[in-house]
């Protein structure tokens, strides 16, 4: 597919042009048929997927933490890789759910550097060797 690197008017049909071309080609090469309808759901079900992670993203701004990046990587990896997206957002809200229940409930700990067993420190500047408090 080739798109346009400027925005004019005829670059937004050029633009149309390719999107209709490479519909039909994969239409032609699937043989089966794309449907605006089916667009249509294609699209509000993957905005529901990212409503979804834009969600569990939020429970990583709690102090401390409730979850490492690396299991924020696994369930976003998880979401990705599913046969059945139309599950996704339900079993990410259901991860989300749980974990806020644990946090507010006391259930997480605090987190701890491995190597030091002290506190990260929260670094509130960027300026050189601001460490904030």
């Amino acid at each position: 597919m080739q798109l346009p690197h400027s925005q004019t008017e005829e670059s937004l049909r050029y633009w149309k042009q390719e999107i209709i071309r490479t519909k039909e080609y994969l239409e032609e090469y699937f043989q089966k048929g794309i449907t605006d309808e089916k667009i249509r759901e294609a699209i509000r079900l993957n905005n529901s997927i990212r409503r979804a992670l834009k969600k569990l993203y939020s429970v990583m701004k709690l102090q401390p933490a409730p979850i490492s990046g690396m299991d924020l990587h696994k369930v976003l990896m998880g979401s990705k890789y599913r046969f059945d997206f139309r599950n996704t957002p339900a079993v990410v809200d259901a991860i989300t759910d749980q974990i806020l229940t644990e946090y507010y409930a006391g259930k997480i700990k605090k987190r701890r550097d491995s190597d030091s067993g002290h506190r990260l420190p929260h670094w509130r500047g960027h300026g050189k060797g601001d460490p904030g408090n």
